[in-house]
């Protein structure tokens, strides 16, 4: 995750999605391991959306992907606010 963070902001990016079957490492509760990642840069005013297979199942068409990414952004930006 570092990686791609880093490569997020050498570009002057402020979102990135990554898509991994298993989803990453860590515990999302704890922010830890790549999760912690994720924290660090999003107070740099980067954002890390992780997709999942398991959020990918479901979706049959793309309205259904743009609601997901919105929900996944909304719920990055709230747990920022802890």
């Amino acid at each position: 995750m570092n990686w791609f963070a880093r490569k997020l902001k050498n570009k002057g990016l402020s979102l990135g999605i990554v898509v991994a079957r298993s989803g990453i490492s860590g515990d999302e509760s704890r922010e830890k391991d790549a999760y912690a990642e994720i924290s660090d840069v999003l107070r740099d005013g980067c954002r890390i959306i992780v997709i999942t297979l398991q959020d990918l199942e479901g979706i049959t068409d793309t309205d259904q992907i743009v609601k997901m990414l919105k929900w996944k952004l909304l719920k990055l930006v709230i747990s920022s606010k802890k």
